[in-house]
């Protein structure tokens, strides 16, 4: 049998992806929080915006997916 060496962990980089990942998050989150209220004070109404965010909803479902799928060559 061969023998493996398992390879360190890369804690700095580990870290860094995963702080990147959370300022992504929280962008994201905040984005969805203010998106009805911004579109109000642009004289449309708040049902405008959460309608908006149920369509992005419903687009990513369907398409990152699929765009996931593409890019590894599965379809």
């Amino acid at each position: 049998m061969q023998s493996q060496r398992s390879q360190p962990v890369l804690w700095a980089q580990v870290m860094g992806l995963a702080a990147v990942q959370g300022a992504i998050t929280l962008t994201w989150v905040v984005y969805n929080l203010y998106l009805p209220q911004l579109l109000g004070q642009l004289g449309l109404p708040q049902t405008i915006g959460v309608s908006l965010l149920i369509v992005e909803s419903l687009l990513a479902i369907v398409l990152e997916p699929l765009m996931g799928s593409g890019s590894d060559g599965i379809v």
